[in-house]
């Protein structure tokens, strides 16, 4: 369990809950001003600065877009929010695990501290109600009795890689057990060092990939070449775009390299995994670059010994 599996509301006596009617709040927080935002997850995480542009609520999701970057919140999977006063003052989200899956940091001036203050106050939920407990057990599920030759074929026969996460509904698979069964034809396994090098040596080529970083609340999505990258003890940063990768190297588990099919020719990407089996970086590369940049992005993998 989560060392959030608890109400965090009862962990810090300044934090105050606010009322779980997500479309309004997210719709009101970007009339604060710029938001820090950040997306965390068990083994990484993503910061981005939002300006104010809006707030597009489609299909069960909140969307909130940079030039560069897309957040998109799936509010269906969250428990509660609470928020801390001070400067910044800070709203945090929680999913049903306790787990923290989106926190932001309202704008810091003088009228903005007002305003931040003004919209705790609007949303803040009665002291006396009653919040269910954050301690609901984790769905896990795994690859049994799975027709290996039915998935396979299956999976090369996907019409694009956004079509991959109904092919995991179909067999009942979480995504590690996908990768897993396609060792071989689609996958690869790769040491979990070799995904740090494959930042730096992305960085070092100049090449543009597509960086998704999330939970099961929140997803950022980000494109662009890496332009910084760096290790400081048990963490790597890299900045992509607009946005500040984190990456915590103790929690990481295993990665893959995935080859799925797409309308022009088959798109390359890593896939990280924390020691919880959850997705931690997925990193695209050439999905929509020309011929010479998906042979880049090919290159550079068989530059990191990778056979597939």
């Amino acid at each position: 369990m989560s060392p959030l599996a608890l109400d965090p509301l009862a962990l810090d006596p300044l934090a105050q809950a606010l009322r779980p009617e997500w479309v309004p709040l997210l719709q009101s927080l970007t009339a604060l001003g710029p938001l820090a935002v950040e997306v965390p997850s068990h083994a990484s995480g993503a910061e981005i600065r939002v300006l104010p542009f809006g707030f597009r609520w489609e299909e069960g999701q909140a969307r909130f877009q940079t030039a560069g970057s897309e957040v998109r919140l799936f509010p269906h999977t969250w428990a509660t929010a609470m928020a801390r006063p001070g400067s910044p003052s800070r709203l945090e989200c929680f999913d049903w695990n306790g787990d923290v899956v989106l926190r932001v940091d309202l704008p810091i001036r003088p009228e903005g501290l007002e305003d931040a203050e003004s919209f705790l106050e609007a949303w803040a939920q009665d002291s006396g109600a009653d919040r269910r407990a954050l301690n609901r057990p984790r769905v896990l599920s795994s690859a049994t009795s799975i027709d290996r030759s039915q998935f396979l074929r299956a999976w090369e026969e996907l019409p694009d890689p956004q079509a991959f996460p109904f092919l995991l509904a179909r067999f009942g698979l979480k995504r590690r057990d996908a990768l897993r069964l396609a060792e071989g034809r689609f996958t690869e396994p790769l040491p979990r060092a070799d995904a740090l090098l494959f930042l730096e040596m992305a960085q070092a080529r100049r090449l543009s990939l597509e960086v998704l970083v999330g939970n099961r609340g929140c997803l950022l999505c980000t494109s662009g070449p890496v332009e910084a990258f760096r290790r400081e003890g048990a963490r790597a940063y890299a900045t992509v775009a607009d946005t500040r990768l984190r990456l915590e190297l103790d929690r990481l588990d295993r990665a893959w390299l995935v080859l799925k099919p797409g309308p022009r020719g088959p798109v390359t990407s890593l896939e990280v995994f924390d020691r919880h089996g959850d997705l931690a970086l997925q990193c695209i590369g050439g999905r929509n670059a020309p011929a010479s940049g998906r042979v880049a992005w090919r290159l550079l993998f068989q530059d990191l010994g990778c056979r597939l």
